[in-house]
């Protein structure tokens, strides 16, 4: 899936219970271009964000309030954050590519369990 260019979200994902789908609720092989966030996942649970391409995206992947969330082997080029996760628990973050960001690479603000 492709989506280009504009303030808000290129993909949102509010409120998913992906513990209902046995194992999780997975949001991958996308390409996201010149959004404010590439991809939000929004008081959810249990979502795989991985293999997607976010480029010049404010924000290319950004949680808050949300349980589970795995973000694997993305590619997050440009933009001012490339993962940024917020008032989030037991969350797992690797093999991403991560570059090109005007202030943080990854963020990670009031988290009580991090892998």
């Amino acid at each position: 899936t492709a989506a280009a260019g504009n303030s808000g979200n290129g993909i949102l994902f509010t409120d998913v219970d992906g513990s209902n789908a046995g194992d999780g609720t997975l949001l991958g092989g996308n390409l996201v271009t010149g959004f404010g966030n590439g991809i939000s996942v929004i008081n959810s649970n249990a979502v795989d964000v991985n293999t997607n391409t976010l480029i010049n995206n404010g924000t290319g992947v950004f949680v808050d309030p949300s349980t589970n969330i795995s973000v694997i082997a993305n590619n997050i080029v440009g933009g001012t954050y490339g993962v940024w996760m917020l008032d989030s628990v037991g969350n797992f973050i690797t093999n991403n590519i991560i570059g090109g960001q005007s202030s943080h690479g990854v963020i990670v603000e009031t988290a009580t369990t991090r892998r």
